[in-house]
């Protein structure tokens, strides 16, 4: 079989925590040798293998938001990336453009491959032990799993038991090598069990307490797993992993609590920081009104605290003042996690005891109460009186998902997952001006691309099929 190379810039490489580790040696610079060499590159300088690019592809592509006419630019402009991503486009991406979701992504494999194969033979200092080269090649894979979840999940079709062996996923790279080669696309099966033996091995090695706020812990290998299985339709493994995280950290901020700031309540209950490149949940645009129905606007602190239907008017007579404008936006300046948290686990578990034939009603709602009360104000729990069957039950915990995850990014992901079950399955339809742009269930638009500079480079490597 014909081999290709994987088109892999390597900028975000040079922006890595400590420019001395990351460059090659006749520039002057220092090739990692040592233990704590290799800690440093999990860093990442200004957190760059720890922030995704491109999100506005998962914003403006879902359901959860509609975007303002105004905050998409050109609409005239052939080359508006911005209004191909919100209508859908067939030709997604224009080939002089650089797909930074996919280039960054693989920058970090790279940098994640230069450790797991190198930090084995790495020079200890008096202080390192064999347990820290574990700890931080388990930090490795678990970061590298995430990069590839994002990765097949984005530019390949949804995990199908049936047919993920043969579904084309992506490239699958395990070598520190800016042209390394490979045979193409692996399947989407081979992606999926590559993440799973990188967190499944890792998460023994991780260590309790992070390095930082960017760095993983078991909680977060474990709460990464739950999210994996989830997506799989592996409810029992996604169950199993959602309970083994919460074991280890299952503390909710309040945000009832109106003396603390949001953002304080927000982080505590992250279990590690992977950030957006510059947008704040999502981009310019306000709540779609399938989104804002679902939620208690007077009593749910989720909508009060973190976003507002309100916005600054300038009146020359009394000044600036706010308005109500109808339109739920995201008016904090929090840093939005895309990565596993606390609460996601419960909104994992809820779902999953309600489609299990062992998990019950008060299971479902036993941990949707437990959320719930640290969310809205005045609550009352919700009782078997309330939801009385199973198939209640799992539509009230995927409303619930759906609240709790708005600007993580992730309700694209979840559409491409809930749309193989008919009762699930969603039309989206985005307005502009005069015209609305429609997304049917499992059309082959959810899945993005290979960029123009990839197959540029690999001419023989699979296309995705756009409708």
């Amino acid at each position: 079989m014909k081999k290709n190379h994987i088109y892999v810039l390597l900028f975000a490489l040079l922006l890595t925590s400590c420019d001395e580790y990351l460059d090659v040696e006749p520039k002057g610079k220092v090739i990692p040798s040592k233990v704590e060499d290799y800690d440093l590159l999990l860093n990442g300088g200004s957190y760059s293998i720890h922030t995704t690019s491109d999100e506005d592809l998962l914003f403006l592509s879902a359901d959860d938001h509609v975007s303002e006419e105004d905050k998409l630019g050109d609409l005239n402009n052939p080359h508006n990336a911005l209004l191909r991503y919100y209508r859908w486009d067939g030709d997604l991406f224009p080939e002089n453009v650089k797909v930074r979701m996919w280039n960054n992504s693989y920058n970090s494999i790279y940098t994640y491959n230069l450790v797991i194969n190198e930090v084995d033979n790495s020079l200890m200092s008096s202080n390192d032990t064999e347990q820290d080269k574990k700890r931080i090649k388990a930090e490795a894979r678990t970061g590298r799993a995430y990069e590839y979840w994002l990765l097949v999940n984005s530019f390949a079709k949804q995990y199908d038991e049936a047919t993920a062996a043969s579904d084309p996923g992506v490239p699958k790279v395990t070598v520190a090598d800016a042209a390394a080669q490979t045979n193409g696309r692996a399947s989407v099966k081979e992606i999926y069990d590559f993440i799973l033996a990188d967190l499944n091995e890792s998460v023994e090695f991780l260590p309790n307490i992070p390095k930082s706020i960017v760095r993983p812990t078991k909680e977060t290998g474990y709460g990464l797993l739950a999210r994996v299985y989830l997506q799989m339709g592996d409810y029992e493994k996604a169950r199993a992993n959602a309970t083994l995280a919460l074991n280890e950290k299952n503390t909710l901020g309040d945000y009832t609590d109106m003396a603390t700031q949001i953002g304080d309540l927000y982080n505590a209950e992250q279990y590690i920081y992977r950030y957006y490149g510059y947008t704040r949940g999502f981009f310019n645009g306000h709540f779609s009104d399938g989104l804002a129905a679902l939620f208690d606007k007077a009593n749910d602190m989720r909508v009060n605290r973190i976003t507002s239907d309100l916005n600054w008017v300038y009146d020359p007579a009394t000044g600036w003042q706010q308005v109500a404008t109808g339109k739920i936006t995201n008016q904090t300046r929090m840093n939005i996690n895309h990565c596993v948290s606390v609460s996601e686990m419960y909104v994992i578990r809820a779902e999953c005891n309600a489609r299990l034939n062992d998990g019950t009603i008060q299971q479902v709602l036993d941990d949707l109460n437990t959320l719930r009360v640290k969310r809205i104000k005045n609550y009352a729990d919700l009782t078997t009186a309330d939801i009385t069957t199973k198939n209640d039950a799992l539509k009230f915990a995927l409303e619930e998902r759906r609240r709790e995850m708005i600007m993580t990014g992730m309700r694209w992901f979840d559409l491409k997952r809930l749309n193989k079950e008919s009762e699930y399955a969603v039309t989206i339809t985005h307005p502009l001006k005069d015209q609305t742009f429609t997304l049917t269930p499992n059309s082959n638009n959810y899945i993005f691309p290979i960029p123009a500079d990839v197959i540029n480079f690999n001419p023989d490597m699979e296309l995705n099929p756009r409708d």
